[in-house]
């Protein structure tokens, strides 16, 4: 069976490494360093969740690129989850407000996260639609 894919949008190589090896056994992990490389990669990529971090050097931050991917048809019920060394309020609601379904704090907890996104995924489906 193969595995479902999971694009994690992340600027700093190392996060990006250790999500690939913490996600191995479930997921796929699709890498993008900046919004504007994820959202490309969603054009022509099935992927089932967005991983996202919300300081990004250069263009969009993670909270613009939430709110360009609940904005874009066929991408609307995509679940995003946040996951931000920035784990405070104001970011959480921010995030929230923008269309997030989650919000993780870093350091993320490497033996926990493949668990937390497989309920993310069950909650909310194929599609992303609230089941």
């Amino acid at each position: 069976m193969e595995k479902r894919k999971i694009l994690y949008v992340e600027d700093q190589a190392p996060m990006r490494e250790l999500m690939k090896a913490a996600l191995r056994k479930e997921f796929t992990v699709v890498e993008a360093a900046s919004v504007e490389e994820g959202l490309d990669i969603l054009k022509e990529e099935t992927i089932c969740l967005v991983l996202m971090d919300i300081n990004l050097p250069g263009g969009m931050n993670g909270i613009e690129g939430t709110r360009v991917i609940r904005s874009t048809p066929g991408l609307e019920h995509l679940p995003v989850v946040v996951i931000t060394a920035y784990a405070h309020d104001e970011n959480r609601n921010a995030c929230l407000e923008a269309g997030c379904v989650d919000f993780i704090g870093k350091p993320i907890n490497v033996r926990e996260i493949g668990g937390r996104l497989t309920r993310i995924l069950e909650l909310y489906g194929k599609n992303g639609k609230s089941a």
